[in-house]
């Protein structure tokens, strides 16, 4: 897709989208007025023609509610909104008319307001085709955007933010398609040799895929443990960025890789199981992140770190009782095989100490109870570091993927104490989000270190207004914002 811009408002391709303020009744572009019918009630959409001196135009007048309101991403938001139903109509070229209320002094907001743009287009159109034969089911690929109205002193910055969100969508597009793919395709092999070609010819990043003897020799019995009972064996991708001094310690992600969990011998029901191949979207967010971070040649060290497996019954399969002998040296009694995630995270958390991390982040479709806590529009943030919680947070403002801190402390992690081992895999059911995070902090290191749950915003199973359904990408925006700052 292309954007492109223009100070002027002289020539429109394709679709006109005109943003209208509640109860606005004054000429808005060249000969267009907003029509009596148009409220501009925040999410009203009227696509109508229009015939000027210029010729014939499809006009969207895009409802965007109180001025005093307006904010950079609600107004990116309904844009989004705006092509995702054009598209639909089989339309791909669009002029935005970017109202001037939007544009501040510094350059910095120009740059911010680009970047949200492109970003939420790249959301809202994404689609997922790779199993449809019937193609009239197919949409048409966006052709161009034009945003006209930009001021020529903010003009650079600003598309210097469209190309920063563009190349951010590729690398959500490239993760959301890692969520979507049949976990049949997407198995953990494949998961590392999709890594592999995504890194491939990217500069400074390279990605390593160690198999289960490598595994073995690591004694990663967590990863080792949840992956006996399935026929495909397990894989651990290491993805790491060089953009800065050798000296200069690395930021660490870390991606919870189960590319099927069906819970195992603790088998889950089997409503909703077909969810269950987006439980890699933690890991499928760190191989984003860290090919956005590579493509914007951001001047820091990252290692992404995915632990991949499915968590299958079978007759070599782990059952409640059994002990595991984790990569740290420490031993977890197993509980509940369907709590799996927290195991294999165990011990990529403890791998990640090698490298004397400036900080660790860890992200995992982790726990229904965050679900239950949060529902589908927070992930939560647990951390033993103030100074990461409010970065994170500041990260999450700024790319409206919301984060909501959650605690930790003694009177979880003493709940994880067990009668034959080091500590126990589940608890009880009440503040079983928090416990499972004390439970991945027994293996964290003294780093500075979060762990984000994102259960409920890894993907959605409904239509949306500014997105599909399916995998969302959600957090590849966050972290990549993390490390810019």
């Amino acid at each position: 897709m292309k954007y492109l811009t223009k100070s002027t408002t002289e020539s429109v391709a394709g679709v006109l989208i005109v943003p209208v303020f509640k109860n606005e009744k004054k000429r808005l572009f060249g000969a267009v007025n907003t029509p009596e019918r148009v409220t501009g009630e925040a999410g009203e959409q009227l696509q109508i023609v229009i015939s000027d001196a210029g010729g014939t135009h499809e006009v969207l007048f895009l409802g965007l509610g109180d001025a005093a309101k307006i904010t950079p991403h609600s107004f990116a938001i309904a844009v989004a909104h705006a092509c995702k139903a054009a598209q639909e109509k089989k339309q791909v070229q669009f002029t935005v008319y970017v109202r001037e209320e939007l544009f501040r002094a510094a350059a910095a907001d120009a740059r911010a307001l680009g970047e949200l743009l492109s970003r939420y287009i790249g959301l809202a159109t994404y689609q997922f085709t790779e199993y449809m034969t019937d193609e009239k089911r197919h949409l048409p690929e966006m052709a161009s955007v034009t945003f006209v109205n930009v001021p020529l002193r903010l003009m650079k910055a600003f598309q210097q933010g469209l190309l920063n969100g563009q190349q951010i969508d590729v690398a959500v597009r490239a993760a959301r398609a890692l969520g979507n793919h049949t976990p049949s395709n997407m198995h953990p092999a494949q998961l590392g040799a999709e890594a592999v070609r995504l890194g491939r010819g990217i500069k400074n990043l390279t990605v390593r895929v160690l198999g289960k003897k490598e595994i073995e020799k690591e004694k990663m019995g967590g990863l080792l443990g949840v992956s006996a009972g399935s026929e495909r064996p397990p894989a651990f991708i290491i993805m790491h960025y060089r953009g800065a001094r050798a000296s200069d310690a690395p930021t660490i992600f870390v991606g919870k890789g189960v590319t099927f969990d069906s819970g195992g011998i603790s088998i889950k029901p089997s409503d909703k199981m077909d969810e269950m191949k987006f439980d890699m979207m933690g890991g499928a967010t760190v191989i984003g992140a860290l090919l956005a971070i590579a493509t914007l040649k951001l001047p820091v060290n990252v290692i992404g770190l995915v632990p991949a497996t499915e968590n299958l019954p079978s007759g070599t399969a782990i059952v409640p009782s059994d002990i595991l002998h984790m990569h740290s040296g420490k031993t977890v009694e197993v509980l509940n095989t369907d709590a799996e995630g927290r195991l294999i995270l165990a011990d990529a958390l403890s791998f990640a100490q090698r490298f004397k991390p400036k900080q660790i982040i860890d992200l995992a479709t982790l726990t229904g109870a965050c679900v239950v806590a949060l529902g589908e529009s927070r992930a939560g943030l647990w951390s033993t570091d103030e100074k990461l919680v409010r970065r994170l947070q500041d990260a999450a403002t700024a790319t409206d993927e919301k984060v909501w801190h959650m605690p930790l402390g003694d009177d979880y992690s003493m709940q994880l104490k067990s009668e034959v081992a080091d500590l126990k895999n589940i608890t009880e059911r009440w503040g079983s989000a928090n416990t499972a995070a004390a439970f991945l902090q027994e293996f964290a290191g003294d780093a500075p270190w979060a762990h984000i749950d994102i259960a409920g915003v890894a993907y959605s199973s409904k239509l949306q207004p500014s997105r599909r359904h399916g995998a969302t990408g959600w957090g590849v925006a966050l972290l990549t914002q993390l490390v810019r700052r």
